[in-house]
């Protein structure tokens, strides 16, 4: 078996390599996501609303209230729901 030791000078040079394509796609997509964001009309209230709706719909069990986005950036965005089990009982009655 051939055991070589590591050229350490090729081992950083691909490490370079490797942190410069990272930081330029970083910055690519930073400056894509902002360049979206003020061509493009996020509506963070309408997809909440959505997800709400889509949230309802799989968990008929809770009775789900208030969604909200948070106009975080592409990969960033969060919406929250906030809701309770809903309870059997003479309570809940018939709506119209």
């Amino acid at each position: 078996m051939n055991v070589r030791e590591p050229d350490w000078a090729y081992v950083a040079r691909s490490l370079l390599k490797v942190l410069a394509v990272t930081a330029a796609l970083y910055l690519a997509f930073i400056v894509t996501d902002r360049v979206l964001r003020s061509v493009i009309d996020s509506g963070d209230e309408r997809t909440a609303l959505v997800y709400g709706t889509a949230a309802r719909v799989a968990n008929p069990d809770k009775r789900l209230v208030d969604g909200h986005g948070d106009a975080g950036w592409l990969l960033n965005t969060t919406y929250t729901l906030k809701g309770e089990p809903r309870r059997a009982g003479a309570s809940e009655g018939w709506k119209e």
